[in-house]
C-alpha cells in the first residue's frame, strides 16, 4: 500500500454564489482522495453502540436522511441563516456528519428532478417523488416505508422539525467516543414527547437523554444530554479555529457534509485497540494516518449531476503527492474513450512506492503469485497444505529441495498436471530460481532456508533475476514507464459486441506516457524481447511528441499518440476539470451502458439506474494546505 492515495482525477467547481447562477462545471481545486481513504478512515472513528443506540438512530434518521437508494443522490445550497448543528456540539467533538433537510427552492428542485430521473427510485423507497415534493416529508415517508418506524409526518414530525441535523462522535467522561444526534427544532415542547416516544421506532428514550440548546435537540446514548450541552457552553465546535478554517476551505457544505478530527480519532483508536501498533496495522498505513490532522467533505447537487468533494489536511507528506501543475494528458485521448485513468508522479514518489511495495511483500509472507502463504518454522518452510520443506542436505538422484519447490510452485500458481504451456513453464522457472536459491549464494542445506528467512521467494533475488534474464531494471524502468504523467485508456470502439472480442487486439487499450521518448523506446524494445521469449505477441507502440505509447493494436497506438480531443467533449467537461490535477479518472457512462446493455437486459432495474447517467469522473489536486479530491456524476 502506498503512503498516499493513488492519484486519480478531478478538480471541483466553485459553487454558484446565488440561486440564479448557472450550474458550475468542474473548476480548479479538488478534493482528496480516495486514500481519500485517510479522510474516510478518520471520519469513521469507532463509537460504542448499544441496542438502544440503534433505536435512537432509527428515530432520528427520520429527520436526517433517506437511508439507501438515492438518499445521498444530490446536494443543495443552504437556504439562508440560522445556527448550524456545529453550534450545538462541543469543541471536543471528534467527528460529525451534517444534513440539510430544507435546501433552497431552486436547489431542492434540482435534487428532486435528478431523483425523478431515476425511474425505480420512487418504487424502491416506497414514496412518490416529483418536483413539488416536500423533502422532509419524503424522508419521513421513506423511513416509514422501510418498516423501521411507524411515523405520521403531519402528526408526529411536521409540528416541530427544523431544517438541519447531524450525527456526531463526542468523547464521554472516559474519553470513549459516544454517539450524539443533533436535530433542529422549532417547538421544544412538541419535540420532547415525540423524541422520548422513540418516534414509533420501538423503545422509548430516557428524559435525561434529550436536551435543547441553540435551537437544536440533543439526543444521546450512554451520557446525559445535559453534559453535552454544558460542554458546548464552554466552547462549541463552530467556534473551534481549526474546524472553521476547514469548513471555510471546503466552501458550500451542500446537502450533506462531514468533518473529522483525525488526530483525536487515531489517538483514541490506538489506545482502545493496542493491536494496531503491534503489527495488525501495516506500518505504512499507520504512518499515513499519523500524518493526517483533519478531514472534511461535502455532497452537492446541481441541475446536471452530483458532486462529492473532500479535503485532507496534514503535514507535507499528506499534501505533496496531490500537488501538480499543467493539463492532464487525458484531454488528448480520443473522443470515443470509454474509460481513462491517469496521473502525474515524480521519481521520488516511485522510489517511495517501491519501498512500500517491498515492505508490503515482506510483511505479507506470501509466495510468488499470492497463491500460497509460507512461514518459516525453524527447521524448514511450511506450505499451506502442511508440507514441510526437507531439512537434510541436498543430494541423491532426486533433489528433495527441487521436488519440494516444484510442488510448491504449482500449488502457489494454481497449475495442475505436467503438460505445461510456455507461459506456465516460464512462471514456474522464475519461482523455482527464487525458491531453490539459484540466483543467490548456494545454501549448504535446505534448513538454511532458501527464502532468506522470509518464508517466501527473496524480493531482491527476484529483482536481480529480472535484470539478469530479461534486462529489466527495477525500479528505474518503472520510473521511465510512468514518466511525468501516465494514462491508461480503453476505447469504446470494438466493444459494440462483446461476443466479437476474441483477443486483446480486438480491444483498443493503451498506455500513454509523457516522458523521455528515447528512454521509453529503449524500454519498449526490452519489453518486446521478454514477450517474444515468452511466446507472446509484442505490444504495438508509437512515439508521441511528448513521450511514448504502448497499445494492443497499431491503429490505436498511432491514434493514442496524437490529440484526440476528449477534453473538449461535453461528457468529459461535465465531470472533469483537468487543470493542475495530480490524477484523473473518467468513465463515459453512456458508452459503458451500451457496451453492457446485452448483459444487463436481464436486469432492468440496474439498467434503469444506469441509463439516465452521462459520465463519471474523479480528480485529485492540492494547494498549500489541503489535499483535495472530487468525484462527480453527470446526468443526460
Amino acid at each position: 500500500m502506498t503512503d498516499h492515495p493513488p492519484p486519480y482525477p478531478g478538480t471541483p467547481a466553485e459553487p454558484p454564489t446565488d440561486d440564479s447562477a448557472e450550474p458550475a462545471t468542474p473548476a480548479e481545486g479538488s478534493a482528496p482522495a480516495a486514500d481519500s481513504a485517510p479522510a474516510e478512515a478518520a471520519a469513521a472513528a469507532p463509537v460504542r453502540r448499544s441496542r438502544k443506540g440503534l433505536v435512537i438512530g432509527g428515530s432520528i434518521a427520520a429527520g436526517l436522511l433517506v437511508l439507501g437508494g438515492a438518499g445521498a443522490a444530490a446536494y443543495a445550497m443552504l437556504d439562508g441563516g440560522g445556527a448550524q448543528p456545529e453550534a450545538a456540539l462541543p469543541a471536543s467533538t471528534i467527528g460529525y456528519v451534517r444534513v440539510d433537510l430544507d435546501p433552497s427552492a431552486e436547489q431542492k428542485i434540482n435534487l428532486l428532478r435528478l431523483a425523478d430521473r431515476l425511474p425505480d427510485l420512487s418504487a424502491d423507497l416506497g414514496v412518490e417523488i416529483d418536483e413539488d415534493s416536500d423533502l422532509k416529508q419524503v424522508i419521513a415517508e421513506a423511513v416509514t416505508a422501510s418498516g423501521e418506524c411507524d411515523l405520521d409526518y403531519d402528526a408526529d414530525i411536521a409540528p416541530w422539525i427544523g431544517d438541519r441535523g447531524a450525527l456526531a462522535a463526542v468523547p464521554g467522561d472516559d474519553g470513549e467516543p459516544q454517539p450524539v444526534w443533533v436535530l433542529a427544532v422549532t417547538d421544544e415542547d412538541a419535540a420532547r414527547p415525540a423524541l422520548e416516544s422513540g418516534l414509533g421506532c420501538g423503545e422509548t428514550i430516557g428524559a435525561d437523554q434529550v436536551a435543547f440548546t441553540e435551537g437544536y435537540a440533543i439526543v444521546t446514548d450512554g451520557v446525559p444530554a445535559a453534559d453535552v450541552v454544558a460542554d458546548t457552553e464552554q466552547g462549541s465546535l463552530a467556534d473551534d479555529a481549526t474546524f472553521a478554517a476547514d469548513m471555510a476551505a471546503l466552501g458550500d457544505p451542500g446537502l450533506v457534509s462531514f468533518w473529522a478530527d483525525a488526530e483525536a480519532a487515531l489517538d483514541w483508536s490506538l489506545a482502545a485497540i493496542p493491536e494496531l501498533t503491534d503489527g495488525a496495522l501495516p506500518e505504512n498505513d499507520l504512518k499515513n494516518l499519523e500524518a493526517l490532522t483533519t478531514a472534511a467533505g461535502a455532497l452537492r447537487v446541481n441541475p446536471d449531476g452530483i458532486e462529492l468533494e473532500t479535503l485532507s489536511a496534514g503535514d507535507e507528506a499528506v499534501v505533496a503527492p496531490y500537488r501538480a501543475s499543467g493539463t492532464s494528458v487525458t484531454t488528448a485521448l480520443p473522443e470515443t474513450t470509454l474509460l481513462a485513468l491517469g496521473g502525474s508522479t515524480t521519481p521520488d514518489a516511485v522510489d517511495d512506492a517501491w519501498e512500500q511495495f517491498r515492505e508490503l511483500y515482506d510483511s505479507m509472507g506470501s509466495s510468488l503469485g499470492g497463491g500460497a502463504l509460507m512461514s518459516s518454522t525453524g527447521a524448514g518452510v511450511t506450505a499451506p497444505t502442511g508440507r514441510t520443506a526437507p531439512t537434510g542436505p541436498v543430494g541423491g538422484d532426486v533433489d528433495p529441495l527441487e521436488e519440494y519447490c516444484l510442488e510448491a510452485s504449482k500449488e502457489s500458481l494454481g497449475i495442475t498436471g505436467d503438460d505445461l504451456s510456455d507461459d506456465e513453464q516460464m512462471m514456474i522457472d522464475v519461482f523455482m530460481d527464487a525458491c531453490t536459491g539459484a540466483a543467490a549464494e548456494e545454501p549448504a542445506t535446505v534448513a538454511d532456508d532458501p527464502w532468506g528467512g522470509a518464508g517466501q521467494p527473496d524480493f531482491d533475488g527476484m529483482v536481480a533475476l529480472l535484470e539478469e534474464e530479461y534486462d529489466l531494471r527495477l525500479p528505474d524502468d518503472l520510473k521511465t514507464l510512468v514518466g511525468e504523467q501516465v494514462v491508461l485508456a480503453v476505447d469504446s470502439r470494438g466493444l459494440e459486441s462483446l461476443d466479437a472480442v476474441e483477443g486483446m487486439d480486438d480491444v483498443s487499450a493503451g498506455l500513454r506516457t509523457v516522458g523521455d521518448t528515447d528512454a521509453l523506446q529503449d524500454l519498449s524494445g526490452r519489453i518486446d524481447s521478454l514477450l517474444t521469449e515468452s511466446d507472446m505477441d509484442p505490444l504495438a507502440t508509437s512515439p508521441a511528441d511528448d513521450g511514448f505509447v504502448f497499445a494492443t493494436n497499431g491503429a490505436y497506438a498511432d491514434e493514442l499518440a496524437g490529440d484526440g480531443g476528449l477534453g473538449s467533449t461535453d461528457a468529459y467537461r461535465s465531470v472533469v476539470s483537468p487543470e493542475d490535477v495530480s490524477g484523473v479518472m473518467y468513465v463515459d457512462v453512456d458508452r459503458l451502458t451500451e457496451v453492457l446493455r446485452p448483459v444487463l437486459e436481464s436486469d432492468p432495474t440496474a439498467l434503469g439506474y444506469l441509463e439516465p447517467l452521462r459520465a463519471a469522473g474523479m480528480t485529485t489536486s492540492a494547494d498549500d494546505t489541503y489535499a483535495k479530491a472530487t468525484f462527480r456524476v453527470s446526468f443526460d
